[in-house]
């Protein structure tokens, strides 16, 4: 997010999930009517992803905070594969090259070792991911994937849910570019400048399928519940401006009544 937007509604959400304040005031925006709003919407699998999403974002931010980022990690990534463009031996060449294969293999372990931290920190994921399971099972049964036993649709719905909650390539984080702080900037070589991680569900072409389906409608289903939250916090903005509005002209009415009682009386 860039500094001059304002934050999105999972943002606002997400800090509203640390704020100490939750006290609710009349006619006064505050963190918690987007809690509100999220209770609001119905009860559904969509509305648990949700909540769930907020809440690992919450602790992935935290961890983050006190882990520090490592931004050399990065430069020192441009600067070999600069080494590799440029070197004259092949000597030089494969030392660069496995050198920066095994930072690779090093930022997967630790984006690995990251989401498990996370995972372990999260209360709603154990309830959140059984009824994903669930929804994997009526799917299957749905569409007749008689070829996926149990441990199969387990696998798919833990992937998918795991490829859901944290999609970024754990190289460039997204950004799609490496570099850029004291080196040249350039394309993330593991994502291919996707800033996405790989979405690997499950090891057969029918199971990749069903993976994909419900990685879709897990997309699909959260978008419902941001769309029913934006409709109530509109709606509530639209009560809350409609209220100041009447209050106003009654501010004003009284004001000019304390006018006109003053006038008569200086007459009297």
């Amino acid at each position: 997010m860039n500094l001059d937007e304002r934050p999105s509604l999972a943002e606002r959400y997400t800090a509203a999930l640390s704020a100490t304040n939750m006290m609710v005031v009349p006619d006064e925006r505050r963190p918690v009517d987007l809690l509100i709003a999220a209770g609001w919407c119905q009860e559904s699998l969509g509305t648990a992803l949700y909540r769930l999403a907020r809440e690992y974002d919450s602790v992935r931010a935290e961890l983050r905070k006190r882990q520090g980022i490592d931004r050399i990690k990065t430069d020192r990534r441009a600067e070999l594969r600069k080494a590799i463009r440029k070197s004259e031996s092949a000597a030089t060449r494969t030392a660069a090259v496995a050198e920066l294969e095994r930072r690779d293999e090093l930022d997967r372990y630790d984006a690995a070792v990251e989401r498990a931290t996370i995972a372990a920190a999260l209360r709603s994921l154990p309830k959140v991911q059984d009824m994903v399971n669930r929804w994997v099972d009526q799917h299957c049964i749905r569409r007749g994937a008689d070829d996926l036993k149990v441990t199969d649709r387990l696998h798919i719905g833990q992937s998918a849910l795991g490829i859901w909650l944290d999609p970024l390539c754990p190289h460039c984080h997204g950004s799609r570019f490496v570099g850029g702080y004291s080196v040249e900037r350039i394309e993330c070589r593991p994502c291919f400048g996707s800033g996405r991680r790989p979405v690997a569900l499950h090891p057969t072409n029918e199971g990749q399928r069903v993976g994909l389906e419900v990685l879709a409608s897990i997309e699909s289903m959260v978008a419902t519940v941001q769309r029913q939250m934006r409709s109530y916090v509109s709606h509530e903005a639209e009560r809350y401006m409609q209220r100041a509005s009447a209050q106003g002209a009654q501010a004003q009415l009284r004001a000019r009544l304390r006018e006109l009682n003053s006038s008569a009386a200086a007459e009297d």
